[in-house]
């Protein structure tokens, strides 16, 4: 999940961000379509809303938590919640969470 303030010449900014999800196992694909809020929930966490198409069911919304617990992202953890009633979460396999102080693109 990438979420930042962006600016689209308008004089407020707005949301945005991507969202891919892959659950190999219930062959389910998340795709993001629209991120409608982001929250600082604590130092190293945050809470990213929005709106998403999952293959083959349509459109729904989407709640995803994130802590940042360090490098290089052993410890980091994902929850995802759709309003179809699918949820995932836990330590990340993969990768690395990454919060960043000011907006701005990933490094």
């Amino acid at each position: 999940v990438v979420a930042r303030p962006r600016r689209d010449g308008s004089a407020a900014s707005h949301l945005g961000g991507h969202l891919t999800f892959i659950d190999h196992g219930k062959g389910l694909k998340v795709k993001g379509t629209g991120v409608t809020s982001y929250t600082v929930t604590g130092p190293l966490s945050r809470r990213i809303e929005g709106t998403a198409d999952v293959a083959g069911e349509g459109s729904v919304t989407y709640v995803v938590d994130v802590t940042d617990n360090g490098e290089p992202g052993r410890e980091d953890t994902f929850s995802l919640s759709l309003s179809n009633g699918y949820s995932a979460s836990g330590p990340l396999a993969g990768g690395n969470i990454q919060l960043h102080v000011k907006p701005g693109p990933c490094p």
